[in-house]
This record gives C-alpha cells, sequence and structure tokens, in this order.
C-alpha cells in the first residue's frame, strides 16, 4: 500500500496523506459510533461513504470492504451486525496507524 501511494503521490506526499488519514479517520469513527448508537441510519450511511471513499483513496482495502459490508448492514438496519462490523473497523484503523507509525520509524 505505502509503495502504492509513494507510486501516485510521492513519498513526501504519501507520509502527509496517511497522517491526515490517522488524525482524521478517528474523528469519522467517532460518528459512525454515535449513529449507531441513536441508530440513525442516514447519518450512518453518509459517515460510512465518507470514510470508505478516503479509504479508498489511499488503497487501503481491508477498511474500505468493511466500510461496504457496514453500509449493507445499514441498509437492512441490522444494527448487531452495523455494531460488530465498526468495531472491526475501529480494530483495523488501530492496527493500520500502529503499523505505519513503526514503518515511519
Amino acid at each position: 500500500m505505502l509503495e502504492r501511494l509513494k507510486e501516485e503521490f510521492g513519498e513526501e506526499q504519501s507520509h502527509e496523506l496517511l497522517e491526515l488519514f490517522c488524525s482524521e479517520v478517528g474523528s469519522d469513527l467517532v460518528k459512525l459510533k454515535q449513529s449507531c448508537l441513536s441508530k440513525d441510519s442516514q447519518r450512518l450511511m453518509h459517515s460510512c461513504r465518507g470514510v470508505r471513499a478516503v479509504c479508498q483513496s489511499v488503497f487501503v482495502a481491508d477498511m474500505a470492504q468493511t466500510c461496504l459490508e457496514i453500509e449493507e448492514a445499514g441498509g437492512r438496519l441490522d444494527w448487531n451486525v452495523v455494531d460488530k462490523l465498526v468495531e472491526r473497523l475501529q480494530e483495523q484503523f488501530d492496527h493500520f496507524c500502529r503499523q505505519y507509525q513503526i514503518a515511519k520509524s
């Protein structure tokens, strides 16, 4: 993923994009969790589509796939599945940002 980003954007801009990703997506995940708590499907879908687009733009395929699954479960109003998927998305995000910090060091 990092190599593909470097090919597309160059090394410096790739690192800037990943720094932004790790700082901004965290706040989007908070919005997703709030949507789950309030069972607000419109807000869930809006937030999830935004996160998925960002994940796709930096080639984080596993998170983009989880977002797609959240959208599908949200469309069915299957909140139990949505909750589990949002938890998985949070774990993927945490793992990704830890790995990026290690690679950056």
